[in-house]
């Protein structure tokens, strides 16, 4: 690693949600978090920048709503692969990248990052860019998972004091 600093980067939809949203004949006005997350990011952000992203500008409301609440910005980025990771070394480049995502074009910062994460349901061409594979789905404590892998792995953290 370098000792360099570590960034994880999370692409929000799918990731802290399950992709699933309401809308009405005007617009997105409803998304499903799961629970634990924002809890572990807490922990994490001592150890490690973190950077939340979306392709979603139909949903970005919703979720800068309730990651502002934490305290956790989020930024519109493009979802086509290249650009997306150009965004991503252009903000984060002196750091060692780890990259959280699952949709379908994901496969290329994935593959791109120092170290990659993905859901157990994402697609094979995703999960096969990953080098992390979490048993877990969006909003269903996926996160809360990575969080505590990085702290663990990267940090050494013992998880089982962590809160206290």
């Amino acid at each position: 690693m370098n000792n360099k600093k570590i960034a994880v980067v999370f692409d929000v939809d799918g990731v802290f949600t399950d992709g699933t949203f309401w809308q009405n004949k005007n617009e997105k006005y409803l998304k499903r978090f799961g629970p634990d997350d924002f809890d572990a990011l807490d922990e994490l952000r001592k150890h490690a920048c973190i950077k939340l992203i979306t392709a979603d500008s139909k949903g970005f409301s919703i979720v800068h709503s309730r990651t502002m609440a934490k305290g956790l910005p989020l930024t519109l980025v493009s979802n086509k692969p290249k650009k997306r990771w150009r965004w991503i070394k252009d903000n984060l480049f002196d750091y060692y990248i780890i990259y959280v995502g699952d949709g379908i074009y994901d496969w290329y910062p994935l593959e791109m990052c120092d170290f990659g994460i993905t859901t157990v349901d994402a697609l094979p061409h995703v999960q096969d860019k990953a080098t992390y594979i979490s048993p877990r789905t969006g909003a269903n404590r996926f996160v809360a998972d990575v969080c505590l892998y990085v702290l663990k792995y990267f940090f050494e953290v013992d998880i089982c004091k962590i809160g206290q």
